[in-house]
């Protein structure tokens, strides 16, 4: 067995992947973030870790009890996760995703072959449900690349160079800006698999969010690709586009594109959809 398989570190970047997705699935029904002083990531971080030692959540039965006893110690505690078990809840069949997320995968994925998701069945007014589909799907496809990494690098398959698609970018931005997180932790759990990423959307604005510090994040996607290509811009996007290239060095746009650093390989589809 080749010395680049590390269980403990796989496991980790397993459970940081299970994380991350349910992070973005819970508040994507809120659409508020998980509150950090109530300490509700690090509770689902526990909860996740419980259930791959069990093989299957049992969240719902195991809160309901200690929120049923008003008097005690645990009902205070757990009374402050209230909003936090909700989200868990929503995650079931009756929740604004119906049953998409609470059942078991149907078809697994083959880490050997091309894989392609197709959300067309979903329809475009479910933004919110297309959005969380379109994140699961690139997190599950990076998970199937990085297992077939590992499985490389242990000798028991041929090792392989994959390129990774994540279109219609703007579908989950649009759906909630807070799933930027998410995508840029994809972007950041690439770089030790040889990974080559193509990140499409339709605008350079589709990047500017509510705040500077979630376009920050966008816009860092730009700053890490090493190739851009944009096509079909409107006119008036010609100075969000000199803001982006101000990321970059060189005199004009021009010469900021060709500095911009090396990273990923983002596209820019044209204008229009």
């Amino acid at each position: 067995m080749s010395s680049g398989f590390d269980a403990a570190a796989d496991g980790a970047e397993i459970h940081a992947r299970r994380l991350m997705t349910l992070t973005g699935l819970i508040e994507l029904v809120f659409k508020e973030p998980l509150d950090a002083k109530k300490q509700e990531q690090t509770v689902l971080s526990m909860v996740i870790a419980m259930a791959a030692e069990k093989q299957k959540l049992r969240a719902g039965n195991r809160w309901s009890g200690t929120l049923s006893t008003p008097s005690s110690p645990r009902h205070r505690r757990s009374s402050r996760l209230k909003n936090f078990l909700a989200g868990l809840n929503a995650l079931g069949e009756h929740g604004p995703f119906g049953d998409v997320f609470c059942q078991h995968t149907t078809k697994e994925i083959e880490i050997d072959a091309s894989v392609d998701f197709d959300i067309s069945l979903i329809d475009e007014s479910q933004l919110t449900l297309r959005a969380a589909v379109q994140t699961v799907c690139w997190s599950y496809g990076q998970a199937g690349i990085s297992a077939a990494k590992t499985l490389a690098d242990a000798g028991l398959m041929e090792e392989r160079h994959h390129l990774m698609i994540m279109d219609e970018l703007w579908q989950s931005l649009s759906a909630s800006e807070l799933l930027v997180h998410q995508i840029d932790s994809i972007t950041r759990l690439n770089r030790t698999e040889g990974l080559g990423q193509l990140m499409i959307t339709h605008f350079i604005e589709d990047l500017q969010l509510s705040t500077d510090e979630l376009t920050k994040i966008a816009t860092g996607f730009v700053e890490r690709s090493s190739v851009k290509i944009l096509g079909g811009l409107a006119q008036n996007e010609s100075d969000l586009l000199e803001r982006c290239s101000r990321l970059g060095a060189g005199e004009g746009p021009a010469g900021r594109l060709v500095g911009w650093s090396a990273g990923r390989l983002v596209g820019w589809s044209p204008k229009g959809r």
